[in-house]
């Protein structure tokens, strides 16, 4: 196999922490580059191009310093005129697609755009589309080439339903996303194309739930517009999945086992007394019981955190606490109870692209043929690796991790992974987003008070997840999320629906129950332990 000459530099704009890290591999390409330089693969013209534009915002001079300016720009025209030269000499550029590296993806529709648009026939351009088997979400990040070729996009996000579903949320319905991430959309794309794109993604056997959620509960727009039919497909699609129908037709009652715990187990097992509550009667109105549950779901974390700073619960306290308690400022009674990586801890980050991410480009070794694992982490967990396996392109990672005491290379030239404590703390933290101490082992929970001595991870004391905590604030209210349900203030200030729409109501309950005992399990496992730990 010929080995590929780029090693993977990516553009990143802003204020991005692994910018250094892109900096240096940048430095190492232009040092290797010579007058006469010829491109030999599409990836590598690519990479110089990412290059060039940190050029172009004065980054790199930055990152080498003022003496070296006439030194990037020799270099930096060379680079520039080998990539002109590849990019020319190749008409056909789409022919090149099937071997860019997936981290290029974009940047490759960024140079069809600004320098191969005009060559390229709507005709030759259905044709690319037809041989696609995976959705190509990064083409419709490029205005100009939306545009041109609009009807062929319109088809091909009607052929591909799932991936042109997360377009449309992406457009429409995700308010998080910045305005530069938003896709463009084809012209000729109409509402009613749209709504038909969402019709056929319902049909999938396990569409995404939070995705469904958020189309059947969608505010039409002239741009986005979904029937009341496809509306109420969404709303039975979620349904499909809805517990309590299930265990009601196993005449469980969910509302007794949810009193029964905060009534009589809390007392029992953990001698707290007064933490009562009174959900509403299985016979009541939906919508008279949605007026009352929220209100209890708000009492339930003012007890609780009144029952931490006191040591008891007066009833009466809790009621003339007027102001709601963020959930994310429920306290714990156990210390440093989750962990999270330091906002400043590049090593992190850098370790995260490199050892636990697919799209690492250190995850693929042709010498080992079908036995390929989805991250390095797996394959250094599970299998063997050796250096001569190695590519070039993927050193400058491999060097990284040797550099940083993560990996080490034996006199057999095997490549294992070394303080696996530490990576094992941070691949954890990679695929949950935190730590949560108690459920480590001694041996790990000594890692992570290294970590957090050293700055690179932080603790809280709380009894919910950050991520916990914005779940429940989703449906309860628009804090954080100016798309959220608002559940708490509809009901509170009386803007639902009122008792017409009976089905929906009923949907709000189950969502109010579904979060009161996500908190009803976050306090028994508080309290347990805290009653282990003897804290």
């Amino acid at each position: 196999m010929v080995k590929e000459r780029y090693i993977g530099v990516e553009y990143y704009k802003g204020p991005d922490l692994a910018k250094g890290y892109m900096l240096d591999k940048a430095k190492e390409v232009y040092e290797g580059l010579a007058i006469g330089h010829a491109i030999e693969n599409i990836n590598e013209a690519i990479e110089l191009y990412n290059i060039n534009k940190y050029v172009k915002d004065d980054t790199f001079l930055f990152y080498l310093g003022g003496d070296k300016e006439e030194w990037l720009k020799e270099k930096n025209d060379i680079g520039n005129s080998s990539v002109g030269k590849y990019i020319n000499q190749h008409s056909d550029i789409l022919a090149e697609y099937e071997e860019v590296d997936f981290r290029y993806k974009e940047s490759f529709w960024e140079i069809v755009e600004k320098r191969k648009l005009s060559g390229i026939t709507e005709s030759r351009f259905k044709m690319f589309l037809d041989t696609l088997d995976v959705f190509a979400w990064q083409i419709f990040k490029q205005y100009k080439l939306v545009m041109k070729y609009d009807v062929e996009l319109r088809d091909y996000m009607l052929f591909y339903p799932e991936g042109s579903t997360n377009l449309l949320l992406g457009k429409y319905l995700l308010k998080h996303m910045s305005e530069r991430e938003k896709p463009y959309l084809p012209p000729s794309l109409t509402i009613e194309d749209k709504e038909q794109i969402i019709s056929a993604y319902l049909d999938f056997d396990k569409p995404n739930l939070n995705y469904i959620r958020l189309l059947s509960n969608v505010q039409n727009t002239k741009e986005f517009a979904l029937d009341a039919r496809v509306k109420l497909k969404a709303k039975r699609v979620s349904e499909r999945l809805v517990y309590c129908s299930f265990l009601r037709s196993k005449n469980k009652d969910l509302e007794a086992v949810i009193e029964w715990f905060f009534n009589v187990y809390l007392k029992e097992e953990f001698y707290i007394e007064e933490f009562n509550i009174k959900l509403p009667p299985a016979d009541n109105p939906n919508f008279e019981k949605c007026k009352s549950i929220f209100p209890t779901i708000e009492s339930i974390i003012k007890k609780y955190r009144f029952y931490l700073e006191d040591g008891y619960i007066d009833e009466e306290l809790v009621q003339m606490e007027s102001k709601p308690l963020p959930f994310s400022e429920c306290p714990s009674m156990t210390n440093d109870r989750y962990v999270y990586t330091a906002p400043d801890n590049d090593e992190a980050r850098i370790l995260r692209n490199i050892m636990f991410s697919d799209q690492s480009n250190i995850t693929y070794f042709p010498n080992y043929g079908n036995s390929q694992y989805n991250t390095l982490f797996e394959r250094l967990n599970a299998d063997k690796l050796y250096l001569h396996d190695i590519e070039d392109y993927q050193k400058s990672s491999l060097d990284w991790l040797v550099e940083h005491d993560y990996v080490m290379v034996n006199d057999d030239n095997e490549i294992f992974l070394v303080n696996r404590n530490r990576t094992l703390i941070y691949y954890y933290i990679h695929i949950n987003s935190v730590v949560v101490t108690s459920k480590l082992s001694d041996s790990l929970k000594q890692e992570v008070d290294k970590l957090l001595n050293d700055g690179a991870l932080v603790a809280e004391n709380t009894l919910l997840t950050r991520q916990e905590s914005d779940y429940i604030d989703y449906y309860l209210n628009k804090s954080n999320f100016i798309n959220g349900y608002d559940l708490r203030n509809k009901y509170l200030h009386g803007t639902s629906s009122g008792y017409k729409n009976e089905n929906e109501h009923y949907v709000n309950y189950l969502h109010a129950l579904r979060l009161l005992i996500t908190i009803m399990i976050k306090i028994n496992d508080d309290l347990c332990t805290a009653k282990v730990e003897g804290d």
